[in-house]
């Protein structure tokens, strides 16, 4: 009979490991954008549109974070084009055109050196000196200078005309980044930087205000925690606890005197409650000062549309907004958060071009 049931445990133990083997097998396939549709009709015009690069006066130390933002940039627009069946030139080729002509040059980025003597001044804050080192080592392990892309800044309109005889393009679309800020959001919900961090940052900032740099502030926050869990434990009787009383009387019950003997526990348990709790609280205080971290992405645009035929200058606007994970459960990549601020920027913007689009057309028609 042991040897039956040792059977019927082992094949129901194969059969489990079959089935899990099976349900492994094949793939999953996570869909994050799906293609817009597009009409093209047989022998008629199809439209087409030149995205320009946009230029930037604040990203001037960092190259890849305006490629980045660029091609982001490109890709949103170039949606939206394509709902109303008007197709773009590609980023390659206007970014090998500009690079032609000579509107993008390459300059030497700071070297390792430099950074450095950076990363060693004591007035950078922690996050920003841990910025300097990842610069430091992407360096070391590339084992060459950095090349530093100067924005397009100055093109002026005559060149971007000159510009689109290359291309041939019915609409040109130009704008510069007015504002592109990754900090942290200032908030006290608990919801955004956790139910510890929230009690514990409102206190800490009603008591010093605001801390003069990132490491002040966590300062204050593990002083705080401190504070809270000497006073709250010199209240308590644990681990410590006071000592007890006997009260006896010696003599004659009416004549005699009292005696109160104290035994077992410790007379200055309140101090030693507080030790404890208080260094237990800085210690949950420290952990939590080095959580709760949500990021803020600002980001503004002033964007410029152009008849490519015309050469004239059929709409512009501007738009700025910020973005931030919703709970501790969010999103929280940086590069998330910019693709998010750049495709709701692109599409709030756009949304009151496309409604002046038709006006337009009937107008020029």
């Amino acid at each position: 009979v042991l040897n039956i049931f040792k059977g019927e445990i082992m094949r129901k133990l194969i059969l489990f490991l079959l089935i899990i083997t099976f349900i492994g097998c094949g793939k999953r396939v996570y869909v994050d954008y799906l293609p817009d549709k597009m009409t093209i009709k047989k022998d008629k015009h199809v439209s087409k549109v030149l995205i320009l690069p946009f230029s930037s006066y604040n990203l001037a130390n960092s190259p890849k974070m305006w490629m980045d933002l660029n091609i982001m940039l490109h890709n949103a627009i170039t949606d939206t084009f394509v709902r109303h069946n008007i197709v773009s030139v590609p980023y390659e080729d206007v970014f090998t055109m500009l690079k032609r002509k000579g509107l993008i040059k390459f300059s030497n980025f700071k070297t390792s050196s430099d950074l450095i003597r950076e990363y060693q001044d004591s007035q950078w804050s922690s996050d920003m000196k841990k910025e300097i080192a990842k610069l430091i080592a992407e360096e070391r392990q590339n084992q060459k200078q950095y090349k530093q892309l100067e924005t397009v800044c100055y093109i002026t309109e005559n060149q971007i005309f000159d510009l689109n005889k290359n291309f041939n393009s019915d609409y040109i679309v130009r704008g510069s980044i007015t504002e592109i800020k990754i900090t942290k959001e200032e908030t006290f919900d608990p919801f955004k930087i956790g139910f510890v961090n929230a009690p514990l940052k409102l206190l800490s900032r009603a008591l010093y205000g605001v801390g003069e740099t990132d490491g002040w502030s966590r300062g204050q926050e593990v002083f705080t925690g401190a504070m809270i869990g000497g006073i709250l434990g010199g209240l308590s009787n644990e681990p410590l606890s006071p000592p007890s009383h006997k009260t006896k009387v010696i003599g004659h019950p009416l004549f005699g005197r009292t005696v109160t003997k104290r035994y077992g526990g410790n007379s200055n348990y309140e101090w030693g409650n507080a030790a404890f709790w208080g260094a237990i609280a800085g210690f949950g205080a420290f952990v939590a000062s080095h959580g709760g971290d949500t990021s803020k992405i600002s980001l503004g645009l002033r964007i410029y549309i152009y008849d490519g035929k015309t050469k004239e200058l059929i709409w512009t606007n501007r738009v700025k907004l910020h973005v931030t994970p919703e709970s501790v459960w969010g999103e929280h990549d940086v590069s998330e958060l910019v693709l998010q601020a750049v495709e709701e920027s692109v599409d709030k913007v756009f949304k009151l071009f496309w409604q002046n689009y038709a006006f337009w057309k009937s107008t020029k028609l």
